[in-house]
């Protein structure tokens, strides 16, 4: 599972932050994990995870806007019938956006990668000394090839 946003995060592109007032650290990281989950599940069917940090910003909007959408209906008892549906309509429309990610019609930013940072399993060259070709400075160390 992966945590595509932090709780700063939330307060600029989920929620208001006057609306995280009363919802510890603890809530809110617990919502965009859950919720960060839920878009693995998107993203598993074309994409290796977990993605390298930094993400894209798109898939960070997206948990800000999940978990925002999860903190209002469980613990704000947001109901969309009764006010301005505009957060279930941002959870609706990331919901779509992972769908078309999910059957290919939508591509994540480049910056959206798996891939390791460091080349795991290549050879370690060590050398000796500077003079090395004269027969000075030698540390017989391996090179590791």
């Amino acid at each position: 599972m992966t945590q595509y946003a932090t709780t700063a995060n939330l307060a600029l592109l989920g929620l208001p932050a006057a609306a995280l007032t009363n919802v510890t650290a603890d809530t809110q990281n617990a919502h965009l994990l859950s919720t960060g989950a839920r878009i693995d599940g998107y993203l598993r069917s074309h994409h290796t995870l977990p993605f390298s940090s930094p993400y894209p910003a798109e898939l960070i909007e997206c948990n800000c806007v999940m978990a925002a959408y999860s903190i209002l209906t469980s613990s704000r008892g947001y109901n969309p019938a009764d006010v301005d549906d505009q957060f279930r309509m941002r959870y609706d429309d990331c919901l779509t956006w992972l769908r078309d990610i999910g059957a290919g019609r939508v591509a994540l930013a480049a910056t959206a990668d798996a891939t390791p940072t460091t080349n795991e399993g290549a050879p370690v060259v060590v050398t000796g000394g500077a003079n090395r070709a004269h027969g000075t400075g030698d540390s017989g160390e391996s090179r590791g090839w």
